[in-house]
């Protein structure tokens, strides 16, 4: 069965993408993470570092794995835009309600 398939460059860019979002969340002072959320944002960064290796060799990568790349930058692109703009509105990042 012939499966839709992505060049590779375009899932490395992503991954890149999404290793710069979880960085920055990390250091970050209006995303204020727990402990858990940081390990996790840490563990992304590591992940997405070296799936990017991986991938800078090859000519194409699975639908199903461009898509999972693509869903999880838009899920941190859509994570700092509400941090964003919540930053300065009294919305407290700690208990996630307006003030």
């Amino acid at each position: 069965m012939n499966e839709l398939r992505f060049p590779a460059e375009w899932s490395v860019a992503l991954l890149l993408v999404l290793c710069a979002l979880c960085f920055f969340g990390l250091v970050c002072k209006n995303y204020r993470d727990n402990w858990l959320q940081a390990l996790g944002l840490g563990g992304m960064i590591l992940w997405s570092l070296g799936r990017a290796t991986v991938l800078w060799d090859r000519e194409e990568v699975g639908f199903y794995q461009f898509l999972s790349h693509a869903s999880m930058v838009a899920f941190g692109l859509g994570t700092a835009w509400k941090v964003w703009k919540h930053r300065t509105d009294g919305f407290s990042s700690e208990t996630g309600r307006q003030q």
